[in-house]
C-alpha cells in the first residue's frame, strides 16, 4: 500500500499562482541531484515529484544571473531598484536580459527521455531513465505545470494518483522549440521507466532533500546578502561612481539614488567617503558637518546636486 502523503500545501501553492495569473490577466555550484534544463530543439519526458520535507511540487526562484534575487523571498530587491533606477536616469538598458532578473521554476523529477542525450558533467556520462533530477525551467514551463496540479487537485483522488503512486503519475512531455517556445503536454499512460514497489518510491520521496533549499536557499543568510551587496556595489562602480566626481564607493555600500545621465556639478568641493547602505537607515551614521547648503532639508531623489552633495544622507533624514 503507498504512503498517504499530505498534499495541502502543493494544491494551496500551485492555486494561488494560477489565482494570481489569472487576476493579473497575465554555475558553478555543484549539485547533488543533475540540474537539467530543457534546451532549443529538445523533447523531454519527465515526472515531477512531490517533495515531503518542504511539502511542495514546485518552487520558483528569481536570479540576476547566479546571485539571488530578493523577489524569491517576498521583498525589495536592491539590485532590481539600482537597474531601474540607472534605467529611469539615463534613458536606456545598460544591463540587458542577462543581468536582469529571471524568474526560474525548479522541481524534482525522474527522468524518463530526451530527444538529445543529456550530459551529467564531471565524467559522469548521459542521463539514464529512471534517474533523480533537479529540473530547471522557465516561467512559462512553470506557470503551465502549476494550472495541471490545480486541475488534477479538483478530484478527490486526483493528487494521489498523480504524485503518490510508484509505477504511475502524472508524466509530461516538455517541448522547446528553436525560438525558445516551451510546451508542457501531459501524458497520462506513461509509467515509470523503471520498476519501482510502493516502498522504493516511498523511500525515494522521502529521501529528497528540501526543495526550499535548491538553487537558493528558503531564507536570505549572511552569504545570500554579502553576495548581494557585492553585485550591487559592481554595478554602482561600473554606471554611476564614474558620473559623480571623485566618488568612492566602499564595500556594501551602493547608494539608493543614483546620478543622471548628464554630467553633474558638486555643491561643495568635497562628497562623502561613504554612501548610505540599502539595509541601514540613510541618515544614521553621517556626522554632522558647520556648513551646509541652503537648500538643506529638501532632498531631492535623483537631483545631480543632491547625489554630490556631501550631507545627502543627513538631508534625507531631515526631510523625512
Amino acid at each position: 500500500m503507498s504512503q498517504q502523503y499530505d498534499f495541502t500545501q502543493a494544491v494551496n501553492a500551485a492555486k494561488a499562482f494560477v489565482d494570481q495569473q489569472e487576476g493579473r490577466g497575465e554555475g558553478n555550484k555543484s549539485y547533488k541531484y543533475p540540474l537539467v534544463y530543457p534546451a532549443p530543439g529538445t523533447t523531454l519526458v519527465i515526472r515531477p515529484l512531490f517533495n515531503p520535507k518542504s511539502g511542495q511540487i514546485l518552487r520558483l526562484v528569481n536570479r540576476h544571473e547566479k546571485v539571488a534575487c530578493y523577489r524569491t523571498y517576498g521583498v525589495e530587491c536592491p539590485i532590481c531598484k539600482t537597474m531601474q533606477q540607472v534605467k529611469d536616469t539615463t534613458g536606456q538598458d545598460p544591463f540587458g536580459r542577462k543581468k536582469a532578473s529571471r524568474s526560474r521554476g525548479i522541481c524534482f523529477a525522474q527522468f524518463v527521455s530526451s530527444t538529445q542525450p543529456i550530459d551529467k558533467g564531471q565524467d559522469k556520462g548521459t542521463l539514464q531513465p529512471g534517474e533523480i533530477i533537479l529540473f530547471m525551467h522557465p516561467w512559462s514551463v512553470y506557470s503551465q505545470l502549476n494550472q495541471m496540479i490545480q486541475s488534477v487537485a479538483q478530484t478527490p483522488t486526483g493528487m494521489d494518483q498523480a504524485f503518490g503512486h510508484a509505477m504511475t503519475g502524472m508524466f509530461v512531455q516538455v517541448s522547446v522549440s528553436g525560438d525558445y517556445k516551451y510546451t508542457v503536454t501531459p501524458n497520462p499512460y506513461l509509467q515509470s521507466p523503471v520498476e519501482l514497489t510502493d516502498d522504493k518510491f516511498n523511500e525515494i520521496l522521502n529521501g529528497l532533500d528540501d526543495l526550499s533549499e535548491q538553487v537558493l536557499p528558503s531564507t536570505i543568510t549572511e552569504e545570500v546578502d554579502k553576495q548581494v551587496k557585492e553585485y550591487n556595489d559592481e554595478i554602482y562602480k561600473q554606471f554611476i561612481a564614474p558620473r559623480i566626481p571623485n566618488q568612492g564607493v566602499p564595500q556594501g555600500t551602493a547608494p539608493q539614488a543614483v546620478a543622471s545621465a548628464a554630467p553633474v556639478t558638486p555643491v561643495q568641493a568635497t562628497v562623502p567617503s561613504a554612501v548610505p547602505d540599502d539595509n541601514d537607515l540613510p541618515w544614521a551614521n553621517t556626522p554632522s558637518t558647520p556648513s551646509r547648503p541652503e537648500c538643506f532639508g529638501n532632498h531631492q531623489q535623483n537631483a545631480p546636486k543632491c547625489i554630490c552633495c556631501p550631507e545627502e544622507a543627513t538631508c534625507m533624514g531631515q526631510s523625512k
